[in-house]
């Protein structure tokens, strides 16, 4: 590290940081001037979260400010000209960026755990994994702003890297959600998502940290950590490249290195090509999404004129995409082959504290098995609903009516793969629950169409495990009754209008 460039930076950016300290002291105290005496423990809260989000926003900002002039011709030859090694001239302006960040993370939290006379071992864990943090970030986001040639570029860079994990997570859940047979309810989206994601695995350990100062059980996950010390690793190895071994020559040049558009622009198009392709492939299917093939191929066009900045449509661009449509049409394809990479048979009875089945359908009140929507089927429908709950682990008495729902839920499967499924029929749901009373928790929940609905019989055989209620406005317009108060009362509901 260079002293006196460390000196430089301070002198020439002091009035800049004073103004942003105090406006980062004042948001984040906010919450003391606002709220009561009373609740100082959850001030303290709020603020320790909003001094450490603006912290982090400082790591995204400040390599856009201090690391413009790599960018710029003029200015690069002369940085580069100084008689400051470049090693020196880039740990230097990343222990400014980490250090000056933290700083406006530590004055406020500081002043808030003197308010609140409270959380100082929480407040000092919470410092110490800041600057860690902020240091990390810094050295991320220089990597990702020192990849393009520009600053404009620059800074779509940061951009589009610090949110393609979003796009993954929307790409993985809308593609399980259509290819996977029930699935309402997985990790796998918000898991992948995290672990691309250095701000997700920072916010993370953070949450936890301060887990402590609402008296909520520490949650820490070295794995977490361990990721953040990767990406921290990674991105000094890329910024030797990047900065230290760089040709000043690159300044306001076109950014067609690898990792830059040519890379950005293809993996948001597959993305959003494996979303479109997600379906079950037909020439039906072909013929209504092909406008939107259309769009994607003119925006697709548009970002090559932006990243070369000139008119020109190549055949290999073009070829590219045709690559990218064909890549998402096999992916669909082995989803649906293989139902939705086995995961639609994967599913778990025993977990947690209970496992529920339950049952929704609207049907004619003569016929709880009808669905038929005839001119009349309105003015006497009735909604039916089934909830049975068994403890886990499941009991040996239990078995039928296991055996009878996992019958129903593999035949809604199988229609499923086989193109059968009805909509609007009726509604199975199977999940666990865990904890009891008003602390329940729902998870690992599956929701499938059913093409036939349960007969009456069926639901009198379910009376005996769970609850059967009907409701039906021409019957019982009010709460609903159990399945033999209703037959009871549509028998004689039937006796008084024949």
């Amino acid at each position: 590290m260079n002293r006196k460039y460390l000196e430089y930076l301070i002198k020439q950016r002091k009035t800049a940081c004073l103004f942003f300290g105090l406006l980062v002291c004042a948001i984040s105290l906010s919450p003391f001037i606002t709220r009561s005496i009373d609740s100082w423990v959850i001030n303290l809260n709020t603020t320790m979260e909003t001094a450490f989000v603006l912290g982090t926003v400082f790591t995204f900002v400040l390599p856009a400010v201090l690391l413009a002039w790599v960018h710029s011709r003029r200015s690069a030859d002369l940085y580069l000209a100084l008689p400051v090694k470049r090693k020196d001239l880039l740990i230097t302006t990343t222990v400014f960026i980490a250090l000056l960040s933290w700083i406006y993370f530590l004055i406020p939290t500081a002043i808030a755990v003197l308010l609140s006379r409270s959380g100082l071992q929480m407040w000092l864990a919470c410092s110490v994994f800041a600057l860690f943090f902020y240091t990390v970030m810094t050295l991320f986001n220089s990597m990702l702003y020192l990849i393009a040639n520009n600053i404009f570029d620059g800074i779509v860079m940061m951009g589009a890297y610090s949110l393609l994990p979003v796009a993954v997570f929307g790409v993985i859940s809308a593609f399980l959600d259509i290819c996977v047979a029930g699935l309402r309810s997985t990790d796998l989206p918000v898991t992948v998502m995290r672990w691309l994601s250095p701000t997700g695995l920072g916010a993370m350990i953070y949450n936890n940290l301060l887990a402590a100062s609402m008296n909520r059980p520490l949650a820490f996950k070295a794995g977490y950590f361990m990721a953040l010390v990767a990406y921290g690793l990674l991105a000094s190895y890329v910024l030797k490249a990047e900065f230290i071994d760089r040709q000043s020559e690159r300044a306001e040049q076109v950014s067609d290195r690898f990792f830059s558009y040519p890379l950005v622009i293809n993996l948001y198009a597959l993305c959003i090509l494996i979303v479109l392709s997600a379906g079950r492939l037909s020439l039906q299917y072909l013929r209504n999404h092909l406008i939107w093939y259309l769009i994607l191929l003119l925006i697709y066009i548009v970002a090559m004129f932006i990243y070369r900045r000139r008119i020109q449509v190549r055949l290999k661009d073009l070829g590219v995409f045709l690559a990218g449509i064909l890549l998402s049409f096999a992916l669909s394809a082995a989803a649906w082959g293989t139902r939705g990479f086995g995961l639609a048979d994967s599913y778990r009875l025993e977990e947690g504290d209970a496992l529920v089945y339950s049952y929704w359908a609207t049907v004619d009140m003569y016929d709880l098995t009808n669905r038929e929507q005839t001119e009349d089927f309105w003015s006497h429908y009735a909604d039916v609903s089934v909830e049975v709950q068994l403890p886990v682990p499941l009991k040996e008495q239990d078995q039928p009516v296991i055996g009878f729902m996992e019958e129903k839920r593999r035949d809604a499967i199988n229609r499923f793969y086989e193109g059968d499924e009805i909509h609007y029929n009726g509604w199975l749901q199977i999940y666990n629950q865990r904890g009891i009373g008003e602390k329940t928790e729902d998870f690992n929940y599956w929701q499938y169409n059913m093409k036939t609905l349960f007969t009456e019989e069926e639901l009198k055989q379910l009376a005996e495990y769970g609850t059967v209620t009907v409701y039906a406005p021409e019957i019982n317009d009010g709460e609903p009754l159990s399945l033999e108060e209703f037959l009871e009362a549509r028998e004689a509901y039937i006796h008084d209008h024949e």
